[in-house]
């Protein structure tokens, strides 16, 4: 009985741990991301007169489209710690892999099967999209094995990444209605993701320091020093800040869209003012900074979901009028 027990609870482990390498929360994240880009096109053909295609068929072009990012981003998390296993096993020793719940060498070739049904729903799409999420995946693999360690062009990378899923959204429906320049419907929230998560990325790497140090990484903090790259964060949070009104005076976006931005912008200018008062001060050591650093990534975190949320819903709405 023990035995089976034993057994039982190794097969639980295992399968928790697969799970727990794809990253489902961000994974969540991507869902939600794509949505907003098939929607951005959809929503200017039925606002500007153009043939409306069937709901349904949006819809069907709106799930290849899911499941192609939402693959092909669980595979390059699972890359990704296929590569930092042996740093993990220091830093991280309760990850999957340094865990022993998923052995190193399944951890690649789960994420190569998950990046090749990305791939292989992406070529019913079309060959357009299916260009673009090779270029993606490939992307992902070379930022887990050598971009990320580049500094601030790993976290360029990152971002782009990050918006690219809501390009791939509209790519992916502009594609099938045979109008590829209406991709350009989704650069408004995608310029928007980008530059939120560049903050992010910054703020993440002061965050984690220390334990870049020791793998060897060229990050803004490492190269400059964490003041340093305090500042630097908040320059692309700024713009968001700046520019958060251009979609409602340019590209229509309505009351929902206004009101959640709103909130996104308090939550971002209360980061750069802690960020400010800090920086302030003459004498801050680096670890205030990289305690600050751990309260900014999370509030962040939070204005990226109102920051979605601000796009789909606004876009959700004009669909159904």
């Amino acid at each position: 009985m023990k035995h089976k027990e034993r057994v039982g609870y190794k097969v639980t482990s295992m399968i928790k741990g697969y799970i727990e390498l794809i990253r489902p929360h961000n994974l969540i994240a991507s869902f939600l991301t794509t949505i907003i880009g098939v929607l951005s096109v959809y929503a200017f053909i039925k606002l500007n007169g153009f043939i409306t295609p069937d709901p349904q068929y949006v819809s069907s072009i709106a799930l290849l489209a899911v499941i192609t990012v939402v693959f092909i981003a669980a595979g390059g998390y699972a890359i990704n710690d296929y590569f930092d296993a042996d740093i993990d096993a220091v830093n991280k020793p309760y990850r999957p892999i340094p865990s022993g719940r998923v052995k190193r060498q399944h951890a690649l070739i789960y994420s190569l099967i998950l990046m090749t049904l990305g791939l292989a729903t992406s070529s019913i799409i079309g060959i357009i999209t299916s260009l673009y999420a090779l270029f993606n995946a490939a992307l992902l693999i070379l930022y887990s094995y050598r971009i990320k360690r580049l500094g601030v062009i790993g976290n360029i990378v990152i971002s782009y990444l990050g918006a690219a899923s809501i390009v791939f959204g509209a790519l992916a429906l502009c594609e099938n209605i045979r109008h590829i320049s209406l991709v350009s419907t989704s650069f408004i929230p995608a310029f928007f993701a980008f530059f939120l998560l560049l903050g992010r990325e910054i703020i993440k790497t002061i965050e984690d320091v220390k334990a870049d140090i020791k793998k060897n990484m060229r990050t803004l903090p490492i190269l400059l020093g964490t003041r340093k790259a305090l500042i630097i964060s908040i320059i692309p949070l700024v713009l968001v800040v700046s520019l958060s009104l251009l979609p409602v005076i340019l590209y229509n976006y309505g009351l929902v869209y206004l009101i959640l931005a709103l909130i996104t912008d308090a939550i971002i200018v209360y980061v750069i003012l802690l960020v400010a008062r800090t920086i302030r001060r003459w004498k801050v050591n680096d670890e205030e900074i990289i305690a600050l650093a751990s309260k900014l990534r999370a509030y962040l975190k939070v204005a990226i979901f109102s920051g979605t949320l601000a796009f789909l819903l606004d876009l959700m709405i004009k669909t159904l009028m």
